[in-house]
């Protein structure tokens, strides 16, 4: 899928000379012991939701916002129609017959020449300022309004902060800028030379393939379009914190209405830690769509060879991954989906009261957001906004 141009829809700060956003030195810290949870072997059949409201607002296509019912699908990654029927619950036989054209593709061919989304289109939040701005032209008043906390934010930023709490290898940092009347946006640390080389940018030739047979996957199963398809997702975490999502989307199932996320992976086994991680992100970043489902390219591990396309419904894969028939992994919480949405209300939470009791006046103010490897969320005060954070200029 060919990157976007979303710096030209709205006039935004991007790039101006407003320092490198060094940290102070003392952070405010909220320790992990705060956080209360159920048991790492609770699994009721079907796990709680992230959100007690989650609705599409709308979408967001080359520049411009559509109202959901004006998304033409002109504009939608339609999914393949043979393909799309295996999640209609067909038969094993018919299921064969619609994957076989696909089975032995070459998932890694073209990839030398793949172009992604630039870093700064993956992170932008402007397709949700862009909705924000339409809203407000149609209702004469600050989004804002009558919310306490709003969280503007691309999708990953929200993902990683739910996965910190299984993977205690590493920290887990975003920054955040503070924009006034409760408004919060999440974008990029960039002070971390590693985190700027991972996934698709990464400089490993083997990870590089690994990373591109997901995009060759979405080539394959789909109508491509030139441009991405962004869903706006407004989110009502509780009666104070609403989050405003941009998530791009891989897939629509004309069949079933659905989005379709879809993924790449080699042969996966439940007895695998990384394995069940992997499988615990994907419906992570499920949950915060109103309705989504999902299919998985499985691929050769030696030569990148399509084996199999698998689909799923969002029960059925943490059926897999959250089952009392699995080793019980105590160091990671089980991977245990409950906890993690019990995880995503203590951690945004616990970051807007972080901030709310850290701002000077309601100027614009920048922070440096970590939960670290024993899981204690703290935030530090940037003495600038960060160059990377994408924001329109009305709100600086």
């Amino acid at each position: 899928m060919a990157a976007a141009s979303l710096n030209a829809t709205i006039e935004n700060f991007h790039g101006l000379s407003l320092g490198s956003g060094k940290t102070q030195k003392t952070p405010i810290v909220s320790p992990f012991k705060r956080f209360q949870h159920r048991s790492i072997a609770y699994f009721p059949n079907h796990p709680a939701n992230f959100f007690q409201i989650s609705r599409e607002v709308a979408t967001y296509h080359d520049g411009r916002i559509y109202e959901p019912n004006e998304t033409s699908q002109d504009i939608l990654p339609l999914l393949n129609k043979d393909i799309s029927k295996i999640a209609q619950g067909v038969s094993a036989i018919d299921a064969r017959k619609y994957k076989v054209k696909y089975i032995g593709s070459d998932l890694y061919q073209g990839f030398e020449n793949f172009e992604s989304m630039s870093r700064e289109e993956l992170d932008s939040a402007l397709p949700c300022f862009a909705y924000i701005k339409k809203w407000e032209a149609h209702h004469h008043c600050k989004y804002t309004e009558n919310k306490k906390y709003t969280i503007v934010s691309a999708r990953h930023h929200i993902v990683n902060l739910i996965m910190s709490i299984f993977d205690t290898s590493k920290e887990t940092i975003v920054n955040s800028t503070y924009l006034g009347n409760g408004l919060l946006t999440f974008s990029q640390d960039t002070s971390d030379p590693m985190t700027m080389n991972e996934g698709i940018f990464t400089k490993n030739k083997n990870l590089k393939k690994i990373c591109y047979s997901g995009f060759a996957l979405e080539d394959l199963l789909t109508k491509s379009q030139k441009e991405p398809l962004f869903s706006i997702t407004e989110n009502q975490l509780d009666d104070n914190i609403t989050l405003l999502l941009r998530c791009e989307m891989d897939a629509y199932n004309q069949l079933t209405q659905n989005y379709t996320e879809l993924k790449c992976y080699a042969p996966l086994k439940m007895a695998s830690p990384q394995h069940r991680k992997k499988l615990l992100k994907t419906w992570i970043q499920t949950g915060v769509l109103p309705s989504s489902d999902l299919m998985f390219g499985i691929r050769s591990p030696y030569n990148g060879e399509l084996l199999d396309i698998e689909w799923y419904s969002r029960d059925g894969l943490y059926r897999r991954f959250n089952n009392r028939n699995l080793p019980e992994n105590k160091k990671s919480l089980n991977f245990n989906a409950n906890i993690a949405v019990e995880w995503s209300h203590h951690c945004i939470k616990t970051i807007c009261e972080l901030i709310s009791d850290n701002l000077q006046g309601d100027a614009p103010q920048a922070f440096q957001i970590k939960v670290d490897t024993f899981r204690n969320i703290s935030i530090r005060n940037l003495s600038k906004i960060p160059q990377n954070a994408q924001i329109p200029r009305q709100y600086l």
